[in-house]
C-alpha cells in the first residue's frame, strides 16, 4: 500500500527528473559541454544555470598558456632587460630633443611615452597571427613586445628624429614602417621603426627589440579617438565608425600640412632681410 509518504518521494523525484530534462535542455542550446553532476547539484539546489562555471577543457588549456606566458612576462630578470632597454632608448631621446631644439630653437618632442606589453594582448595578436600563445612564440614572432612612442607638433620633426635614431651606431635598423606617406586602410598614421638595442653584460651581448613610433600630436589624437571607439566594440560597430574615422584622418593630415606650412611662413617671415 502506498502511503502519503511514498507519493511525495514520488512526485518529488518526478519533479527533479523534469528539472534535470529542463537543465540539460537549457545547456544543450547555450552550446555547452554539460556535466552530471553540475547539473544534478544546481537541479536539488533549485538553482538557475550558470554556463560560465562550466568550463571546456580546450578552454582550461587556452587559459593556462596565458597564465604561463603572464608568468614569464613578470619575470624579474626579463623586465628588468625591458626595462633597461626602455631607459637606453628614452636617454638617446632625450640627446636627441636636446640636439634639435638648440639647433631650432623651439620645442620638438611633445611627450614620449613607453609600456611593455601585457600577456592579454600578446595572446589576442599571436592567436590573430596564427601561433599559439607562448612566450617562446611571443619573442620569436613579435617586434613590439616593449614599444615607445615620440609625440611631436610637426611632420618634419618625425623624420629628423627618426633620422638621429638611425644614425645611433649601437642600434640597428630591422624594419621601417612609413604609415604616414602610406597609412593604413583605417586612416592611422605613424612611423615605425623596430630596432635592435645591444645589451652588454660581461662579455655576452644580447639584442632586445623594440618598436618606436613617431607621430604629430595631431595623429596621436587620431589614434586615441580610434582606439577609444574601436576598443572592444562589435565587427558592427566597428563597421558603422570605419568610414568617418577615415574621412577624419585625411581631416588630421589636412591640418598636419597646413600647420606645418604656417610654422615655415613664420620662420621665414623672421629670417626675411629688414628695407629699413
Amino acid at each position: 500500500f502506498f502511503t502519503i509518504f511514498h507519493i511525495n518521494i514520488i512526485v518529488e523525484s518526478k519533479i527533479l527528473m523534469y528539472t534535470l530534462l529542463d537543465r540539460f535542455e537549457e545547456a544543450r542550446h547555450a552550446g555547452c559541454p554539460l556535466g552530471i553532476r553540475t547539473t544534478v547539484n544546481h537541479a536539488i539546489r533549485g538553482e538557475p544555470m550558470d554556463h560560465t562555471e562550466i568550463y571546456d577543457s580546450a578552454d582550461r588549456k587556452e587559459t593556462d598558456k596565458i597564465n604561463t606566458l603572464n608568468e614569464h612576462l613578470s619575470d624579474a630578470e626579463f623586465l628588468l632587460k625591458k626595462n633597461w632597454t626602455i631607459q637606453t632608448i628614452e636617454f638617446k631621446l632625450n640627446m636627441i630633443d636636446l640636439e634639435l631644439s638648440n639647433t631650432y630653437n623651439r620645442t620638438v618632442m611633445q611627450k614620449v611615452e613607453h609600456r611593455i606589453k601585457k600577456a592579454d594582448s600578446i595572446s589576442r595578436k599571436l592567436i590573430k597571427k596564427g601561433h599559439a600563445p607562448t612566450f617562446e612564440n611571443a619573442v620569436r614572432t613579435l617586434n613590439d613586445i616593449v614599444g615607445i612612442r615620440v609625440v611631436c607638433l610637426y611632420s618634419d620633426d618625425v623624420y629628423k628624429i627618426a633620422e638621429l635614431l638611425k644614425q645611433q651606431k649601437d642600434f640597428t635598423l630591422v624594419n621601417e614602417k612609413d604609415y604616414i606617406k602610406h597609412p593604413k586602410k583605417s586612416g592611422y598614421q605613424s612611423l615605425h621603426l623596430i630596432m635592435d638595442v645591444p645589451l652588454v653584460f660581461y662579455d655576452t651581448t644580447e639584442y632586445q627589440r623594440v618598436e618606436i613610433q613617431i607621430r604629430t600630436v595631431a595623429m596621436d589624437f587620431w589614434a586615441g579617438v580610434d582606439n577609444h571607439i574601436c576598443y572592444k566594440k562589435s565587427p558592427e560597430d566597428i563597421k558603422k565608425a570605419e568610414k568617418d574615422l577615415k574621412m577624419y584622418s585625411s581631416v588630421i593630415s589636412n591640418i598636419d600640412r597646413q600647420m606645418l606650412n604656417l610654422r615655415k611662413k613664420v620662420e621665414n617671415s623672421f629670417q626675411a632681410p629688414s628695407n629699413l
